[in-house]
């Protein structure tokens, strides 16, 4: 990986930029992205209210969308940036499983700093 910390602004970014989309659509503005070798494989935002779904979160389609890409359901190779809306929750959920090795996270809860949970 490139320098860590500018690779990982870049794909906060991404994120923001689809927690942006959310808020275009009068949702809530949550963005995500699925990173495996620095390449984004899943991308989302919430869209509860626009397709209407209870599990249409950000975080729930941009890994829905990277288990398509990759063609399966384990992410162990990935890591999920997403604005830091939903981190609390992830940040448990995320802990107790080896689903994702890395969650990502820039905002007011971390300080304004970026961490890895």
């Amino acid at each position: 990986m490139a320098d860590a910390p500018v690779v990982h602004e870049f794909f906060m970014r991404e994120a923001l930029q689809e927690a942006h989309l959310a808020l275009q659509s009068a949702e809530v503005p949550v963005g995500a992205v699925v990173v495996v070798d620095d390449i984004i494989v899943g991308r989302g935002h919430n869209q509860r209210q626009t397709l209407p779904d209870p599990t249409a979160h950000a975080e729930m389609l941009a890994l829905r969308q990277a288990a398509q890409y990759l063609g399966q359901w384990q992410l162990t190779a990935a890591t999920l940036y997403i604005t830091p809306t939903l981190y609390y929750v992830l940040r448990r959920g995320s802990a107790e499983s080896d689903t994702l090795p890395g969650l990502w996270v820039h905002g007011p809860e971390s300080g304004g700093v970026w961490f890895a949970v």
